[in-house]
């Protein structure tokens, strides 16, 4: 119950930070509906999949062949640090606007080609990286085995899926709502909940 605890605060916390893929997402939403930004958000979440996967694989590897008695705790340390780096950076940093950049021609594009966009934002962007690889440091260092895993990241998709749906199926809404000065508010909140987690999660290595 406490890894699902901790997978849906981190899965929050993620979830309600503003990126490129949640204006994404409000476009998508707002040009095509609920259906072209499910396709999107199957991209992203195929992407963020393919990084837990990964991650999980490359740190079970290493654990396999590390026999130090302290890589557990230094292992711990830095996933907490990681993710307390995310939550201060979110604190300190100006929200982002919505760039040309990252716009969308979205009007003529199949729901494959969006599923593919959503699939290769996410993957270029180096935060969902840094986020995955954080967690999974963190619970390497105190969890092991499959189930344990799946209960950890499976909470945490799980909440950034269903987050996701929410923003496409209120999009022209929330386009509304996000106005800087409440995008800065949601950013502090995103910040504190990882700072706070990122911080409970170091002192755990500690004891």
């Amino acid at each position: 119950m406490n890894l699902i605890w901790q997978g849906f605060m981190l899965g929050i916390g993620l979830s309600i930070l503003v990126g490129p893929m949640a204006f994404i997402f409000l476009q998508i939403g707002v040009e095509r509906g609920f259906r072209a930004g499910l396709a999107a958000g199957l991209g992203v979440w195929m992407s963020d999949f393919s990084y837990i996967i990964a991650v999980y694989f490359g740190v079970s590897y290493i654990h396999k062949i590390v026999a130090w008695d302290g890589f557990e705790f230094w292992l711990g340390s830095i996933g907490g640090i990681i993710i307390m780096i995310i939550g201060l950076t979110s604190l300190i940093t100006r929200p982002p606007k919505q760039p040309e950049a990252i716009r969308l021609d979205t009007k003529k594009s199949s729901y494959f080609a969006l599923f593919t966009k959503g699939f290769v934002v996410n993957t270029i962007n180096p935060f969902p990286l840094i986020f995955w690889s954080g967690v999974m440091t963190t619970f390497s260092a105190k969890h092991s085995g499959v189930g344990a895993a799946t209960l950890l990241f499976g909470s945490i998709l799980l909440t950034v899926i269903v987050t996701d749906m929410l923003k496409i199926l209120l999009a022209k809404r929330l386009q509304k709502i996000l106005t800087e000065k409440n995008i800065y508010y949601l950013r502090t909140g995103s910040g504190i909940i990882l700072l706070a987690l990122g911080l409970g999660l170091f002192v755990r290595s500690w004891v």
